[in-house]
């Protein structure tokens, strides 16, 4: 069963798209890496659009840029879901 709130390092997230990769079932490697279906597809997902480098990037959460705006002056704009 998937652990909620469990963080996964990239070099996991990889080694468990690679069962995929070989044809094998996505109920068996979820269960071996202790998360779930959607979430496994979604780094299958990610992994097949970039490549490993894209499973080293957090998808959940918020994260804040830096854009340039008028003046010379930086804006700080959020991405992300947003916690209303």
């Amino acid at each position: 069963m998937a652990v909620k709130g469990r963080r996964s390092r990239p070099e996991e997230r990889l080694r468990a798209v690679q069962p995929l990769k070989e044809g094998n079932g996505s109920s068996l490697a979820a269960e071996m890496f202790g998360v779930s279906r959607a979430i496994l597809f979604r780094w299958q997902q990610k992994y097949d659009a970039g490549g490993p480098g894209a499973l080293d990037q957090e998808g959940a959460g918020a994260s804040v840029t830096a854009e340039p705006a008028t003046a010379g002056h930086g804006v700080l704009v959020g991405h992300g879901k947003s916690s209303r």
